[in-house]
């Protein structure tokens, strides 16, 4: 199977791919923040809202990964092929 991303990024240099992993770093920060605040007894709206945050992260963290795998998949092959 190939994935298309190129409607997500158009490369390595893509400053959407460079903006959303330094998004994607800052809330993984902003996450451990918000539990290191949480008392110890915290109530279930302080566990849900970091939970609500840690999705949105993954998401994010998932939609870059999978950008750079179909780069790099792409990529590498060229780059063998190129010095040859």
């Amino acid at each position: 199977m190939n994935w298309d991303l190129s409607k997500l990024y158009s490369g390595f240099d893509d400053p959407k791919l460079i903006a959303d992993a330094g998004a994607a770093f800052e809330q993984v920060a902003n996450i451990r923040a918000m539990i290191a605040k949480l008392p110890g007894d915290a109530p279930a709206e302080n566990l849900a809202a970091v939970v609500r945050a840690m999705q949105s992260a993954a998401g994010l963290q998932i939609k870059v990964s999978e950008a750079l795998i179909q780069i790099f998949e792409n990529y590498v092959p060229h780059l063998i092929t190129s010095q040859k």
